[in-house]
């Protein structure tokens, strides 16, 4: 895609920045609140210890056909 804007915009913002335009979510949405405002179980993890206990607690609420279960996973960049 970035090949494809460069052909058409050589010269224009996209050509200069080191990302595609329109796909970068920053700052990032709150999913757990987006999942929430659709009535299913959200949760969010940053501690690797703290992820089995989120999954297990998704998947009995999906196994009880309470409805869907997101489980956000926060990683660091590198």
């Amino acid at each position: 895609m970035r090949q494809s804007v460069l052909d058409i915009y050589p010269d224009d913002h996209a050509s200069k920045a080191h990302a595609v335009p329109l796909t970068d979510l920053s700052p990032s949405p709150d999913f757990t609140k987006v999942a929430e405002a659709s009535r299913a179980r959200a949760r969010r993890v940053s501690a690797p210890d703290a992820f089995e206990k989120a999954l297990t607690d998704a998947l009995a609420h999906v196994e009880a056909k309470k409805g869907l279960a997101l489980i956000e996973v926060a990683i660091g960049k590198g």
